[in-house]
């Protein structure tokens, strides 16, 4: 397991512990990635909660983080920024490979409400969202160190 890796299930670990779920971690370590401010991190982890546990129509909620990721580096946020052409079709990359590799989208069909699943399964899936969101991220040219808003890869 390579040090990334390492480094990141153990920030996972601890966001847990802080009882952060699925969509705040996600979101938590991407901002951090980006440097952002403590603010912003609050407001836009805050924003996420909404997401945790498959609230958001049993959507797991690492999934829909690292789609929020995707678009906080891509996704149009002023008036005079452009729509990026290729986020819908990034988040679409992300999500057929999430269900690949994890069997299905949503928490039901990925832990079935067993507590023992979510504790083995769920940190694991975190860390490989992430990991997942930037490797494609990274595929399509887009820096990681940086917001490119409206980008059009």
């Amino acid at each position: 397991m390579s040090n990334l890796n390492l480094d990141l299930d153990a920030r996972v670990a601890e966001l847990r512990n802080a009882g952060f779920g699925c969509s705040q971690v996600v979101m938590t370590i991407g901002l951090e990635r980006l440097k952002a401010d403590a603010e912003l991190i609050s407001a836009l982890v805050g924003s996420m909660e909404g997401y945790c546990g498959g609230a958001c129509g049993g959507t797991c909620g690492a999934l829909c983080g690292g789609a929020g990721l995707m678009g906080f580096y891509l996704g149009k946020g002023t008036p005079d920024e452009p729509r990026s052409a290729a986020l819908k079709g990034l988040v679409k990359t992300l999500t057929q490979e999430f269900s690949d590799k994890w069997g299905a989208s949503t928490c039901d069909g990925i832990i079935h409400g067993e507590e023992a699943k979510h504790k083995a399964i769920c940190p694991k899936l975190m860390a490989d969202t992430v990991k997942r969101v930037w490797d494609i991220l990274e595929a399509n040219n887009i820096k990681l160190d940086e917001r490119s808003a409206g980008q059009g890869v």
